[in-house]
This record gives structure tokens, sequence and C-alpha cells, in this order.
């Protein structure tokens, strides 16, 4: 799940550059889309990074021309204690799979 409050965190260029690369560096932009990486080479901000100091972003919003990274929650679930074991466990909604540690390793 898209959580917008985490499109402020991305909207960093060393951020980006990390993950991107911005070979063509970082530009302010306007649009809800941001922030992005632009890898079609028809655009005339090819390779860039784009942020935005003054659009409101979205998580709704996409451009055919960019990419852009994942502002996800990670939602998780408590379960309940497993009963061969008394270990409880937990299920990460993104991915849908059950954790539980592992009874015979050693602390």
């Amino acid at each position: 799940t898209c959580d917008k409050m985490q499109l402020y965190f991305l909207n960093d260029c060393n951020l980006l550059r990390k993950h991107f690369g911005c070979e063509a560096g970082c530009a302010h932009q306007v649009g809800k889309e941001l922030p992005v990486y632009v890898p079609d080479d028809f655009q005339p901000t090819y390779r860039q990074c784009l942020l935005t100091f003054i659009s409101p972003m979205t998580c709704d919003a996409k451009h055919a021309s960019t990419s852009r990274l994942c502002a996800c929650k990670i939602m998780t679930t408590i379960l309940p204690s497993d009963p061969n074991t008394g270990i409880a466990g937990a299920i990460s909604e993104n991915s849908g799979r059950v954790t539980r540690p592992d009874p015979h390793s050693q602390k």
C-alpha cells in the first residue's frame, strides 16, 4: 500500500541518485507524479531525477515516461502463539509471508 506521507522522504536527490543514478542530475519540476526518474530517451529530461518543492504529491499519479520508487507502508499483523511451540509470529500484509522465530536457534 502506498503511503502518501512517505513520498516526502523520497523527494530527495541523494536518495534518488542511490537508486536510479540520475546521470543528468536532479531538477525541480511541477507535477503530481513526482519525485521520479526519467529513463525515456525521447524526453528532454532524459536521465534526470525530478523533484518538486511546490506540487502536492499523490500515490495515484503516474507518467508513462518515468520510474518511481515505491512509497510503501509496511503492514504487519501479529499472530497468536503457535500451539506446538508457544511462539508468536507475524504476517506481512505486503508479502503475505508468515514469520516466526526459530525455536531451536540460540540467542
